[in-house]
């Protein structure tokens, strides 16, 4: 599972974004925003828990639900690969 606080605290920004992409599969764009949503999070409050913005995003998560439905989540609702 993805730690973006320690993808944070251990790497530039540029840097951050490389591995970020790498490991969530995301184009620039969208792991750029998610970076630099941490980034800030993490400037406003060092104690801060940026993998919330993993969970709001739906990124390196499946949430596992008791019900009876069987349908597998939609990690990325709406997303065109191409």
């Amino acid at each position: 599972m993805l730690d973006l606080n320690k993808i944070v605290l251990e790497n530039s920004k540029t840097k951050a974004i490389k591995i970020f992409r790498e490991q969530s599969n995301l184009g620039l764009k969208e792991a750029k925003d998610i970076i630099e949503a941490a980034y800030e999070m993490k400037r406003k409050n060092p104690n801060s828990d940026a993998n919330v913005l993993l969970g709001a995003q739906h990124i390196g998560k499946v949430e596992h639900s008791k019900s009876e439905d069987t349908t597998p989540p939609i990690p990325w609702e709406g997303f065109t690969p191409y």
